[in-house]
């Protein structure tokens, strides 16, 4: 039986057969027509000794085993290392937007840092998507993307609203922020502060 059907568990507690891709597998809880508790191969074993070959069959080849045994074979692959899951892939996919934004990220503070030290305006006269010159600010990210494809690709797909004067006030607060916590730390550590 062991050789004709890989699936099958036999319980000898109870005397009776068991799905393994169904009982750990199977996509839904409950098909149609079943009662959680009740499914046969998963929550009672099969003991039709007399007519075990062709119910056997018949549970081989019904769909929802069919689904659950291809569940099993990859998970026997990725736990082979054969395939990577689903998970995998997916948290692949986000580990590398996640590193495209940061470097969408640090472009922008590059300006903001570049205008902050220069002591440079960010903003234009007019501050519309149309103008000719929209301020030192997006001038300076214009230029970058110049010499840099992919946040050209950036800015012109889904970044684009980065530009705003309230995103640039967001990134100039941030380095305030930061120059703030510096002077205060030195301050605190400092033996005599000069009034």
């Amino acid at each position: 039986m062991y050789s004709r059907y890989e699936w099958v568990e036999y319980s000898v507690k109870e005397d009776a057969v068991y799905c393994f891709s169904c009982r750990h597998f199977a996509k839904s809880a409950v098909r149609k027509g079943e009662i959680l508790g009740s499914r046969t191969f998963i929550d009672r074993g099969f003991c039709k000794w007399s007519d075990q070959h062709a119910l056997l069959e018949q549970h081989q080849e019904s769909e929802w085993h069919q689904s659950s045994m291809l569940a099993w074979a990859n998970f026997r692959d990725v736990a082979a290392g054969k395939q990577t899951s689903t998970a995998s892939q997916l948290s692949a996919g986000r580990s590398t937007e996640v590193k495209e934004n940061r470097e969408h990220v640090k472009a922008l503070l590059r300006a903001t840092r570049y205008l902050g030290c220069q002591g440079l305006a960010f903003s234009g006269h007019d501050k519309s998507p149309n103008t000719e010159n929209r301020g030192n600010f997006c001038a300076f990210l214009k230029e970058m993307t110049e010499i840099d494809d992919n946040l050209k690709v950036k800015m012109q797909r889904r970044y684009g609203h980065y530009l705003s004067p309230v995103y640039q006030n967001d990134l100039i607060r941030v380095f305030g922020d930061r120059v703030r916590k510096t002077i205060v730390d030195e301050v605190k550590v400092a033996n005599f502060f000069p009034s």
